[in-house]
């Protein structure tokens, strides 16, 4: 066991929500998400991506990536709020 190996990066979407309860069919909606790095360094360049499913998605319809930020640094033990629109 290497007792002094660097650990691996700690990241997780914490909270994911559409602004409007129910959104209309064929209208804008924003999604916002809250990324929290639980690593003990700071993380950089974390690539968030946003990706939307219809009902019933499976092997032969996957998700379909909507849109990516990035986020240059996360500072350990920070959160970072992101904003996502979908048209």
């Amino acid at each position: 066991v290497d007792a002094g190996a660097d650990l691996p990066p700690n990241l997780a979407v914490t909270d994911l929500r559409l602004a409007e309860a129910l959104p209309l069919l064929d209208a804008p909606a924003t999604v916002t998400a809250q990324v929290q790095n639980f690593g003990a360094e700071d993380a950089r360049n974390v690539r968030v991506e946003l990706a939307v499913a219809r009902p019933g998605a499976g092997p032969d319809r996957p998700p379909v990536a909507v849109e990516q930020q990035l986020i240059e640094t996360l500072p350990a033990a920070q959160a970072a709020g992101l904003t996502f629109l979908l048209e």
